[in-house]
This record gives structure tokens, C-alpha cells and sequence, in this order.
């Protein structure tokens, strides 16, 4: 009996795998095809209003490789088109701006560069081409880019940066009252860490204090003559929610012309945590935008809200509520089971002002 009620399991796990990797009961519905092939446009061809400063891209998931090449796409054009010079990403505060010394000549091993952002998901070739390319760039333009990051759940950088071997929230209060406006900012950041691991609501806390840190990028970029900023992060926190305080949505309450394009896929092939290694797993968005691009043919197409026709079926699409893929760094196996799960349920129109989306996406390949 004991055998049979093993081998039943073990079929079933078979079943659900099988199930999930074909999209389960349903990978959504679609819309009409030449309506939808006359919005998407190449992603290349995309515009920003001219009082945007803040230009955020979103990532449906950390863990595919095309969303971290959309980072070095989208900062080219803004660079060249927008006179944008600051890249910023949901990466460590401290490490981000020894990250900034590399791209202005510091000799360094770019896989070693790198690993300084502080989270795996960026041990990639992709993040290197990013660094490799601000680099080759800061030795032939006068105009230097700069490479920021805007989170607090890292230390030591920002430690080292200060000579301070721990956390001392006395130490930290009295730095943060320096006449140097960065001193001050490794302060607020170390402070925020302690703040965020103490805290019942610590992940709010952090898309609140990731917001305060972009607003003083900000800032620091428009100290330099520049009016513009690249930040980009998971879609869940650039996003503009309405009923979650979300980084987004902190922003675009102030008066910084934030202007945000979220992502999303139809098929993701998935690098995710699991334990103590990271796996593969196929997981499927149910988005109807990313459907119907799946049956046009596009590989990927950039649509921009503003243009949509109000008596567009994909107006009422935005406008309505949807599932759309959001994969962060966690992988459970109630993920095969229940798909909602890695899906959020949500307006397009009010979390962002355009989208990317892209057919399938493949997973990061972490460098060692």
C-alpha cells in the first residue's frame, strides 16, 4: 500500500509539472490581431513626454535575461535621444557607487564589479555589458554617465565608505548631520537598513525609503545640469498602484514627471531560488496583451497608453482588471498548483504609462 500511495504521488507530481508547463487550464485570451499590430510598435521607436525626469522600466521578473537587456537598450536611446547621464538601479546604495568608480577607470574585474550591486540576479553578462558600455563611454565623452543604486539591504559597502565596522544607529544619526551631502546619504541609507529590519511593515518601509533615495539621485543629477534620470527595478515596485505604496507610487505623488513602462511576457523560462541553488521552471503570464502578441507573430512590441483609441478593445483591456506575469526571487511549489500565485491582478493603465512586451523569455545564466 505504501509503495502504491508513493507511486500515486509521484504521478501526480508528473501530472501537475506537465500541467503547468504547458500553461495550465488556460494561458489567457487574446485580442484582435491587426488592432493590436497597429499599438505595437518596435521598441526602439519609443517616446517619453518632455517633462519627464524620473523614466523607470520595469522587470516582470528578475530572473530572464532579456529584461536585463532591455535596461541597456532603453538607457542607449535615452542617453543619446533624452540627455539622460544616470543609470539607477534596485541594487545596493554603497555598491552601486564603487560600481560608478569602475565605469570612470577605476582597473578592476568586471565579474568582481558587478557582484558589488549585492544581489545575485546581477552576476550577469548582460549587467557587464551595461557597466562595459558606460565605460567605454566615460573615456571618449566629456559628458560622463553616472551609475547609482536606490537600496538599503546591503551594508558593508556603505559601512566601508564610512570606516564603520558595524551598525551604530548614535554613530549614523550624528553623520547624518555632515556638511557632505554624500556622508549624509551613506548615513540615511545605513539607517534605513536598520529601520527596515526592525520594522513589522519592513517591505512598505523599503519601497518608501527606495523612493526618498531616487528623489536625492535626483537631485544630485540636477546639481550637475541634468534634468533626467534611468531608474529601473522589479515591475511591482516602479509601478504606480493604487491600493499599495509602492516605490512608483511614492514617486509619481511628488512633482519629478515620473514616467514608468512596465514589462511583461507571455512564457517565461524562469531562474529562481530554490534552497540552496537556484532552478529553471516555466511559467506562463495569462496577460492578454502578451497573448496576442504570442499569435501575431512579434517577437516583442512596445505599446504606449497615450496612443491606444478609447474605442480600442485594447483600451478596455488597459482599463480593466488583468493577470500579468510578476516573478521575483523566490520559488515555491505552491507556484505549479495555484498560478495566481506569481500573477498580480491589476489595472495596466494605472500601474504604467506604456509597456514592453516580449513573447518568451529565457533565464540569467549566474557568472561565479
Amino acid at each position: 500500500m505504501k509503495k502504491i500511495i508513493i507511486g500515486i504521488v509521484i504521478i501526480l507530481i508528473i501530472i501537475i509539472n506537465i500541467f503547468m508547463y504547458f500553461g495550465g487550464f488556460s494561458t489567457g485570451d487574446s485580442l484582435n490581431l491587426d488592432e493590436f499590430k497597429n499599438y505595437a510598435k518596435e521598441i526602439t521607436d519609443f517616446t517619453i513626454p518632455e517633462d519627464s525626469k524620473i523614466i523607470a522600466l520595469g522587470e516582470a521578473s528578475h530572473g530572464n535575461k532579456e529584461f536585463q537587456e532591455l535596461k541597456l537598450e532603453i538607457f542607449k536611446k535615452l542617453v543619446e535621444k533624452y540627455n539622460v547621464k544616470a543609470f539607477a538601479l534596485e541594487a545596493d546604495f554603497g555598491g552601486c557607487l564603487e560600481i560608478n568608480d569602475y565605469i570612470h577607470g577605476a582597473k578592476e574585474n568586471p565579474l568582481d564589479v558587478i557582484s558589488k550591486a549585492g544581489f545575485k540576479i546581477y552576476q550577469t553578462e548582460q549587467m557587464i555589458e551595461i557597466i562595459e558600455y558606460m565605460r567605454k563611454y566615460n573615456a571618449s565623452h566629456q559628458d560622463d554617465l553616472r551609475f547609482y543604486g536606490f537600496d538599503m539591504q546591503r551594508t558593508s559597502y556603505s559601512l566601508k565608505a564610512l570606516n564603520l565596522d558595524s551598525l551604530d544607529n548614535e554613530k549614523l544619526l550624528a553623520l547624518k548631520e555632515n556638511d557632505d551631502e554624500l556622508i549624509k546619504q551613506y548615513a540615511t541609507v545605513l539607517l534605513q537598513n536598520i529601520d527596515i529590519n526592525n520594522s513589522d511593515n519592513g517591505s512598505l518601509l523599503r519601497d518608501k525609503y527606495m523612493a526618498e533615495n531616487v528623489e536625492w539621485i535626483l537631485r544630485q543629477e540636477e546639481k550637475k545640469g541634468y534634468q533626467k534620470l534611468f531608474i529601473t527595478g522589479h515591475n511591482e515596485h516602479v509601478a504606480k498602484w493604487e491600493s499599495y505604496d509602492s516605490m512608483g507610487k511614492w514617486l509619481s505623488k511628488e512633482d519629478n514627471g515620473y514616467y514608468v513602462i512596465g514589462t511583461d511576457f507571455y512564457k517565461s523560462k524562469c531562474n529562481l531560488p530554490a534552497k540552496n541553488k537556484r532552478i529553471v521552471k516555466t511559467f506562463y503570464s495569462h496577460d492578454p496583451l502578451a497573448k496576442t502578441l504570442n499569435l501575431s507573430g512579434l517577437s516583442e512590441a512596445y505599446i504606449d497608453f497615450s496612443k491606444v483609441d478609447k474605442d480600442s478593445e485594447i483600451f478596455h483591456v488597459l482599463d480593466d482588471y488583468q493577470y500579468m506575469g510578476s516573478l521575483g526571487e523566490r520559488y515555491s511549489f505552491i507556484m505549479r498548483l495555484l498560478p495566481m500565485s506569481y500573477r498580480i491582478y491589476q489595472r495596466a493603465d494605472i500601474l504604467y504609462d506604456a509597456m514592453i512586451l516580449i513573447d518568451e523569455v529565457t533565464p540569467i545564466k549566474i557568472l561565479d
